[in-house]
């Protein structure tokens, strides 16, 4: 018997720094990651990085995040819920925003293991075709230095499927994050949208819903702009 508004806006804004962060973290990782696994092919680094990979995409999410709990809860951290005990209706101030992040830490590892596996592999995939190109062989025949040629002309040539991609990654995240924030006890948009399912709240659901809709159109415009400033050639119209 709330209004549909405060039961969205009130979780949103946790749902929303959940996928941002997952985001940033994924791509943080992927990116490097996967430039030496495509630097170093076949060596025992790469075999590894890729062995993490594969485990890392078939993993299910709550049985990570049950891990994670556990092994949280052995080494003495504080585990599900936004805030600790004595910080829960207290006022806003930096001992409670630090708790607030050492709570969350946890979820975002969760969240970001998957998209980041995944993309790794599409950077590493991606940057090998990209590194046997004839430009990058041009520019290494003209003497540029190896740093220069593949952080300079390949990696940004390889980044276009991960910055296409990006237009589903926000709303991905977002749903996706609902198992999660159940098990760790998080107020998001996600854990609200599996509870008005199963009590068949109509007007919540399609809310959330329409919402998620909107995401996917808004990271559709983010990850086309995005793509326009990493290849000018994008700007061309035929």
């Amino acid at each position: 018997r709330e209004p549909v508004a405060d039961v969205i806006w009130s979780r949103f804004g946790l749902s929303v720094a959940l996928a941002v962060g997952a985001t940033v973290i994924a791509w943080g990782i992927a990116i490097p990651v996967g430039v030496y696994s495509a630097t170093h092919r076949y060596s025992l680094g790469d075999n590894i990085i890729t062995l993490i990979q594969f485990i890392g995409v078939a993993i299910p999410e709550f049985l990570l995040a049950l891990a994670v709990m556990v092994v949280a809860v052995q080494m003495g951290f504080d585990v599900g819920g936004l805030f600790s005990n004595e910080y829960r209706n207290e006022p806003w101030s930096l001992a409670k925003l630090a708790d607030m992040l050492a709570h969350l830490w946890m979820p975002l590892l969760v969240i970001s293991v998957a998209s980041t596996a995944w993309l790794t592999r599409v950077m590493r995939a991606n940057l090998f075709d990209v590194l046997g190109q004839q430009y990058v062989q041009t520019a290494r025949a003209k003497g540029v230095a190896e740093r220069k040629v593949i952080w300079k002309h390949a990696v940004r040539n390889a980044l276009h499927p991960l910055v296409m991609t990006l237009g589903a990654t926000l709303s991905v995240i977002i749903s996706g994050e609902a198992v999660v924030s159940i098990i760790f006890n998080l107020p998001t948009t996600g854990q609200a949208l599996i509870q008005t399912l199963i009590v068949k709240d109509t007007y919540v659901a399609a809310t959330l819903l329409v919402m998620l809709s909107a995401l996917l159109i808004i990271g559709n415009l983010i990850g086309d702009l995005l793509l326009m400033w990493v290849d000018p050639r994008a700007r061309v119209l035929d």
